[in-house]
């Protein structure tokens, strides 16, 4: 979808959708459904040309309707719906009607972006001609991320002060610009604990694919109820693969991550008190079972831990030998992407990890 501004002008006020185009969206008789995804580093709005249907007569009036898009606070696309009740949208005669993004006047620095991946279209009795309309086929391939603060998004500021990057936040590096990233990994989260499995249904498309990577917190022995039973764990997969498949998505599995050994300088499977490997032999039993494919992490890590210094696997991590820098959250990303590009077809030709 091509966007433009209205006079060629970066510090113009308006974005519009294609002004040389003459276009009519519309459902008489239901709720037409837009979503728009985006990134936005200003608070910033969406303007809808829209008329209304009386009686399943189209009114000739022409009426703007304002939605709010939000200044993003993660690295992560938002998306915007919108459920419009017996309308229609229409651009007629170079009018620059119809969508129209509003940038208001203080987003005049160049490194300020409006970014749009998508505009999907529901319900719609009416559509532009050079409008591609497939069922299969109108929306991106979308990879979800269900982890815990392995994969997690951590602002700049958490960044610079302890220097830790989930590896969710780097996924996007080794993809392009086709494939969108949503991760709803959480800090803390294990299989039991995990509450964004129902936004990332939500937002599954057919043929969408949810990374899943729960462990040190399902091993975890604390009394905060987090921890789960060997059984339990698998329950909670199992739930998760069946929930994700009934959606017609993907589930990909993941086995851990390393962490590392301060003592000597190599990568190790446990954490401090922390017994991960029966969790990741149950991961490999539901893999197997239920026939999912599973990426192993752990086993490329500690392949390739050699090819680089004790220095370069050190600087992989952060203080508590757990979690990942910059450098560590990049080369674990790649790890996964690699095994995406390996186990799916769909996904090679978007896939740019090398």
């Amino acid at each position: 979808t091509t966007y433009v501004d209205n006079n060629g002008s970066p510090k113009q006020t308006n974005l519009y959708f294609k002004p040389d185009m003459d276009y009519v969206f519309g459902a008489s008789d239901k709720n037409l459904i837009l979503e728009v995804t985006y990134k936005a580093d200003y608070d910033t709005t969406l303007a809808l040309g829209m008329s209304r249907y009386n009686n399943g007569t189209a009114s000739t009036s022409n009426t703007w309707s304002r939605y709010p898009l939000t200044k993003n606070e993660t690295e992560n696309w938002q998306t915007l719906t919108i459920r419009l009740d017996n309308a229609w949208i229409r651009n007629k005669d170079n009018g620059a009607s119809g969508f129209r993004m509003n940038i208001p006047a203080t987003a005049d620095d160049t490194n300020q972006q409006l970014r749009v991946k998508k505009l999907v279209i529901k319900n719609a009795d009416h559509i532009p001609a050079d409008v591609i309309v497939d069922e299969n086929s109108t929306y991106p391939i979308t990879i979800h991320v269900a982890s815990d603060s392995n994969a997690a998004y951590y602002s700049p500021e958490r960044t610079e002060e302890t220097g830790i990057v989930g590896w969710g936040m780097r996924l996007g590096n080794f993809v392009d610009d086709s494939v969108v990233i949503n991760n709803k990994a959480t800090a803390g989260a294990s299989t039991k604990t995990y509450t964004n499995m129902p936004a990332i249904l939500e937002a599954i498309n057919p043929g969408d694919y949810v990374l899943i990577s729960f462990y040190g917190n399902d091993a975890s022995t604390n009394s905060d109820g987090r921890g789960t039973t060997i059984d339990e764990y698998k329950t909670n997969l199992t739930t998760f693969i069946n929930d994700i498949r009934k959606k017609k998505g993907v589930p990909i599995l993941l086995t851990p991550k390393c962490y590392f050994n301060g003592s000597t300088n190599e990568y190790k499977i446990e954490a401090a008190g922390v017994g991960i490997e029966p969790y990741q032999v149950a991961a490999k039993e539901i893999a197997a079972s239920l026939d999912v494919e599973i990426i192993d992490v752990y086993a490329r890590m500690v392949e390739e831990q050699y090819d680089f210094t004790a220095e370069e696997r050190r600087a992989m991590y952060i203080a508590d030998n757990v979690h990942l820098s910059d450098s560590g959250a990049t080369y674990v990303a790649r790890l996964i992407m690699e095994g995406l590009k390996d186990v799916t077809n769909v996904l090679s030709d978007y896939i740019t990890a090398e």
